[in-house]
């Protein structure tokens, strides 16, 4: 996810349907309508438990970044990637546009 533009959607919720549980630093999804689990290694977890709050992309990316000692524009093609990966699973849907 990169900053947001004007034909982008401002976030993205977690749809009721999806589960999350973090078991040893890592997080398991699990997807209630195709009974489907996704796993999430450490840095992963974090930003999903980020935009599970609704945090803004470069709040993630500041957040990560510094917790997890990597540099910002890798923190932003991981966050791109896993968005686009969970909004392709259905474990993330993105909001309307406001």
């Amino acid at each position: 996810m990169t900053a947001p533009h004007s034909h982008q959607p401002c976030g993205f919720t977690v749809p009721p349907g999806v589960l999350s549980e973090v078991v040893d630093g890592e997080a398991v999804l699990l997807h209630l309508e195709s009974g489907r689990y996704f796993g999430l290694n450490p840095t992963g977890t974090r930003m999903w438990q980020l935009l599970s709050e609704s945090a803004s992309a470069p709040r993630i990316i500041s957040v990560v970044a510094t917790e997890f000692g990597v540099d910002e524009e890798t923190v932003a093609r991981d966050l791109s990637a896993l968005v686009n990966e969970l909004t392709r699973r259905g474990l993330l849907v993105p909001d309307e546009p406001k």
